[in-house]
């Protein structure tokens, strides 16, 4: 992530309650929130409904919620090659440089 990311994300927090940036694979990879709501994690993670259901429990808490764009985490290892030829990792050049590697050693 970088900082301009960031400062929206901080932006959005002036207007809505909840930020979540939104995963490719129906997940997460952010969260911001302008008060602790333990409600907001009890789900069951590593579900493509993660997403879906953190914000329907949000809305059940009275928060109000901005998403942003999906974008890929790296969760899996087929994560790793879309986010280095997507350019994801390029302002983050010691997290490229491992994912890189990670990547070299799971390729037959």
């Amino acid at each position: 992530m970088d900082a301009a990311y960031l400062d929206g994300v901080l932006e959005r927090l002036d207007s809505v309650d909840v930020v979540l940036g939104a995963a490719a694979d129906g997940g997460y990879t952010l969260i911001a929130s302008k008060r602790v709501e333990p409600a907001l994690f009890a789900v069951q993670m590593s579900t493509e409904r993660v997403l879906d259901e953190t914000r329907a429990r949000a809305a059940a808490a009275g928060l109000t919620v901005a998403c942003l764009p999906a974008r890929h985490d790296l969760d899996e290892i087929d994560d790793f090659a879309a986010a280095l030829a997507g350019g994801q990792l390029d302002h983050a050049p010691r997290t490229r440089a491992v994912v890189q590697r990670l990547a070299a050693l799971t390729t037959p």
